[in-house]
């Protein structure tokens, strides 16, 4: 009997530690399984794609209107969407992922062209704000020809991870390879946002993102399904 007991006794903590062990593995499980429901949830907000490298819009034409807004896309295709957008607006984050498929499928591939257009309205007392954030870009153009839509990238990128003041100016001289002396000098004296303001002013947007599109080069027009299939429709309805 007395050893029954001290059997008993040897066997129960043994017991109890097994069961500590797995409790502790589950606990591990339905954490891991958490982690990656949790990624899964942001790439699922971001679309399913991460921002555009520099080297992705290397080979897409470009040219500056005009005015000197910026466009990119073959000149030869038929139709532009033009977006008047503010980095630091929560629906134009949003609506990111919708552009960049349009990019992706439509304006890398020469089927349509993508004009891009900066108006301050979530930013418009941020730091910097979104005027300061467009002449950077205007001067990383000037820089490097052919930047702007990748800087756009970056200051979009900036603004998610809640980089401000100096260190945001610091990150687009960085990230776009320019210098950032010249990037500072250069923003005091940079209009190109004065246009694009003009232009919204002109066409009645005072919200963003506003999505619109001209054909042939005409006037903007309004988009009145801007979800990536009403958009694809209207490219192939004129291609």
């Amino acid at each position: 009997m007395a050893d029954a007991a001290k059997n008993k006794s040897t066997t129960a903590p043994k017991a109890a530690s097994s069961r500590s062990n797995q409790q502790t593995f589950l606990i591990a499980v339905i954490g891991a399984v958490a982690l990656v429901a949790i990624v899964l949830v942001l790439v699922s907000a971001r679309g399913g794609q991460s921002s555009f490298g520099e080297a992705f819009f290397a080979e897409i034409p470009y040219e500056r209107l005009e005015d000197g807004g910026y466009v990119i896309g073959d000149p030869e295709a038929r139709i532009t969407i033009v977006e008047f957008f503010d980095w630091y607006c929560p629906s134009c984050q949003q609506f990111k992922p919708t552009i960049d498929q349009v990019i992706t499928e439509y304006v890398k591939t020469g089927r349509a062209r993508y004009e891009m257009r900066s108006l301050p309205t979530a930013g418009a007392n941020a730091n910097p704000n979104t005027t300061q954030v467009a002449n950077l870009l205007e001067c990383v153009e000037e820089q490097k020809p052919g930047s702007y839509a990748f800087a756009s990238e970056v200051a979009y990128e900036l603004v998610r991870t809640g980089t401000t003041g100096a260190n945001f100016s610091q990150g687009i001289a960085d990230r776009t390879g320019t210098d950032f002396a010249q990037l500072l000098r250069c923003s005091q004296e940079a209009t190109q946002s004065e246009a694009d303001v003009r232009l919204a002013r002109s066409l009645g947007v005072s919200s963003t993102p506003t999505v619109l599109y001209r054909i042939d080069g005409g006037a903007p027009q309004p988009i009145s399904d801007r979800s990536f299939a009403g958009i694809s429709t209207l490219i192939e309805t004129f291609e």
